[in-house]
């Protein structure tokens, strides 16, 4: 059995979506997610802001259908032992918030 170096992270349960959501769910979801976790919510939560990276980060990859695409083949090759929890996903929040607006 392959040993697994990092988490992995299940972008379609931090974002609350299916497999099969679409984009407009995706986005939906998203930007509930970011106002309820939005670090500026939460002041006395610490982990606000951590949790609002870990759903930025998801969306940047499930928005971008190309990302979505090779995180579908990574999620698949990982469930089926063929891989690692390791990944390489770049994106600039820049992108993704001029996406938004």
């Amino acid at each position: 059995m392959s040993r697994r170096t990092k988490e992995f992270k299940d972008y379609y349960s931090i974002l609350k979506v299916s497999q099969n959501s679409s984009q407009e769910e995706i986005k939906k979801s998203f930007r509930n997610l970011a106002l309820e976790l939005h670090p500026d919510h939460n002041p006395d939560d610490p982990e606000s802001e951590e949790k609002f990276k870990e759903v930025t980060e998801a969306y940047g990859v499930l928005s971008d259908p190309l990302k979505k695409n090779e995180y579908d083949r990574f999620r698949a090759d990982y469930h089926a032992g063929r891989t690692t929890g390791s990944s390489n996903f770049h994106y600039s929040q820049e992108d993704i918030f001029s996406s938004m607006f």
